[in-house]
């Protein structure tokens, strides 16, 4: 009976795993789904090429929760509103998106690795 009871926990636990990494891998489709819309959609005058590279970066890790760009310019500061704001309304939590300025990654630096 034990033994059962622990192979059902473990096939749940791992049905839940996979969820969540697909989950996680769901959210980089959606999120680069949107990052395409803006890009087609919004006039990106104003936005910095190192912004732009360093935002295909975090996209080309397959959405790298390690990366923390910072925006700088105002149109970059407004680009990262729709973006927060795109994600939410796909039902990630706003902590998902790479933006973030701190001591460690100020305005214009490099993006930073948690």
């Amino acid at each position: 009976m034990i033994q059962r009871a622990l192979l059902i926990a473990m096939t749940l636990l791992s049905a839940d795993a996979a969820l969540g990494q697909d989950w996680t891998a769901r959210k980089c489709v959606l999120y680069s789904e949107a990052w395409d819309w803006v890009r087609d959609t919004h006039d990106m005058t104003g936005i910095r090429p190192e912004f732009l590279t360093e935002h295909q970066s975090f996209l080309d890790r397959g959405c790298d929760q390690e990366m923390e760009i910072c925006p700088v310019t105002p149109e970059e500061i407004k680009l990262v509103d729709v973006l927060t704001i795109l994600s939410m309304n796909e039902g990630m939590a706003s902590t998902f998106v790479p933006f973030s300025c701190n001591a460690q990654n100020p305005p214009g630096a490099t993006p930073a690795i948690r």
